[in-house]
């Protein structure tokens, strides 16, 4: 009996090596983070603002150059920080900043085209002042669509800023960054 058993042992490490072998390609996957950044200026004589910014998940190097072997992908936060604000000096009604707080949200669409992804990220009640940093809080049920216009669909993004603050005029810069994480098999 034994000696029956050693010719199956010997095939063993065999049959194990050309299991490996037959699986191919993509056996080794790997999880990038990465970060496309977006600078906005929002200028209006009134209190209520908003701006349309083109983005292209590209400009990630690790999206880019991975982007054909992505198998997963996700916008895990968007931050928001005030850069710059523009204070107005006594008797200066126009090209300056007198809001304090604002409110708003984050709208995402394929670009040039009409169906917008609505209130994926919001804030509330937010100083405006330079230096200022926050993440906004995403609307878990618009996830799903943001991902898929990222990473299944590809290609240039519109985001467009909207809101509305406590007093006009409104003029400060905001730096809005997608941090994501994906998955690509190597």
């Amino acid at each position: 009996m034994g000696m029956q058993l050693a010719p199956r042992l010997l095939l063993l490490p065999l049959l194990a090596t050309a299991s490996v072998s037959n699986l191919g390609c993509g056996l080794i996957s790997a999880d990038f983070e990465g970060q496309v950044k977006i600078e906005v200026t929002l200028d209006d004589e009134d209190k209520e603002f908003f701006s349309i910014e083109k983005v292209n998940p590209e400009d990630n190097e690790d999206y880019r150059n991975n982007k054909d072997k992505i198998s997963d992908g996700r916008i895990d936060s968007i931050d928001l920080e005030f850069t710059s604000v523009i204070p107005c000096v006594e008797g200066q009604n126009t090209g300056c900043n007198r809001s304090t707080l604002v409110v708003g949200q984050v709208d995402v669409r394929r670009a040039g085209t009409e169906d917008w992804v609505v209130g994926v990220g919001a804030w509330e009640g937010i100083q405006v002042i330079e230096g200022n940093k926050f993440r906004l809080n995403l609307a878990v049920e618009q996830q799903e669509a943001i991902n898929k216009l990222v990473f299944e669909e590809g290609g240039e993004l519109d985001v467009r800023l909207a809101g509305i603050a406590d007093q006009g005029p409104v003029k400060f810069n905001v730096q809005v960054v997608l941090n994501m994480t994906f998955t690509a098999s190597l």
